[in-house]
């Protein structure tokens, strides 16, 4: 039987032991632990803070380009996928003036003058424009001398009636002394009446002379375009030299609107949520021209009149606005916040943004 040979183990032989000499084993169990430390070295310590510090920064890098942009709110204003809170209805909409006139024209004519521009501040009965005037004039002229002329054809007439009175006394008494016939007096009575019917029918026409005068003198005050309120011109269309047909439609010259020191923000809110909102509710709003400053106001009015578009059945609410700094424009777009059961005595214009 073959003996099988033993396995040789074999084992790192140093430059030391290649030479024959033997270190120990106190020597050879030291460098394991030696070589252990060499690798928590304080320079190598330092390298690996490094590169792990880098590393943390190159993965919050990754994730902020990776994450959607974040956009901060002003004052309550939702953003857009931002459920709103259960006490708070946002809505978008537009400031208008409280009031606002288109004022036209009844009169056909060249507009001969033109005395308001836009953002001009008018006063009630100010003269904003005026028609040639000269055609009108020569109506009322033309009237007044009818008018005159129905006058003295009344005096006219008069006159004869008080002769007719006197000639019917005359010919009684001739009756009675028989020196007259009866035909002669009942014809003298004719005559009588007859001039008393031309006297009437003489004031009747004065009556319609003294009409056609004042239509006529209407129509010339209608040359001049007044503003029928206290406010600022915010369009004008007339021009001078431009001509204006009024008989089928009154055309729009200017368009002026009450102070706006008091606009409004005129707000659509859905069916589901008008029950929710009441008359003095709180509203905080924000505009794209201001966008570093919130606003305050209160609902002043909710309407019962729908507005539907398409299948969507919404209700126009207006809420009071504070524009005493004059930083509001007709026009300008809001997005309001509208908070449930928060009742504010005033509006508050202007605050700040915290």
């Amino acid at each position: 039987m073959i003996a099988r040979p033993r396995p040789v183990q074999l084992r790192s032989v140093t430059d030391r032991e290649k030479d024959g000499v033997d270190d120990g084993p106190e020597k050879r169990s030291a460098e394991p632990a030696r070589a252990a430390r060499s690798l928590f070295s304080p320079a190598l310590r330092k390298r690996g803070a490094v590169a792990l510090g880098l590393l943390g920064v190159a993965a919050v890098v990754a994730a902020l380009w990776l994450l959607p942009p974040v956009r901060t709110a002003i004052h309550g204003a939702r953003l857009p996928g931002v459920p709103a809170a259960p006490n708070t209805i946002d809505a978008a909409g537009r400031l208008e003036p409280t009031a606002s006139v288109t004022i036209g024209s009844s009169t056909s004519g060249v507009i001969a003058e033109v005395l308001c521009d836009e953002n001009m501040r008018v006063k009630k009965g100010q003269t904003c424009a005026r028609i040639d005037p000269r055609p009108y004039q020569a109506e009322v002229d033309q009237d007044r001398a009818s008018l005159a002329t129905a006058s003295a054809q009344l005096e006219k007439d008069q006159a004869a009636l008080t002769y007719e009175l006197g000639l019917v006394t005359r010919y009684r008494s001739l009756l009675a002394r028989n020196a007259v016939s009866q035909d002669q007096v009942d014809n003298v009575a004719t005559l009588q009446t007859q001039a008393r019917a031309q006297v009437d029918f003489d004031r009747a026409t004065i009556a319609q002379r003294a009409a056609t005068l004042e239509s006529a003198k209407i129509n010339l005050g209608y040359t001049n375009i007044v503003s029928p309120i206290d406010g600022v011109v915010v369009s004008r269309k007339a021009i001078v030299g431009e001509t204006i047909v009024a008989q089928f439609q009154s055309p729009t010259l200017f368009v002026i609107a009450s102070d706006l020191s008091k606009m409004q923000l005129e707000t659509r809110i859905r069916e589901e949520d008008i029950d929710r909102v009441r008359a003095g509710d709180r509203v905080t709003y924000s505009l794209d021209a201001l966008p570093n400053r919130s606003f305050e106001g209160t609902i002043r009015q909710i309407r019962l009149v729908p507005e539907q578009q398409s299948n969507a059945v919404s209700y126009m609410v207006s809420i009071n606005v504070d524009n005493r700094e004059g930083l509001f424009r007709p026009g300008m777009v809001a997005l309001a916040t509208i908070h449930v059961g928060g009742r504010g005595a005033a509006a508050v214009s202007g605050r700040k943004q915290p």
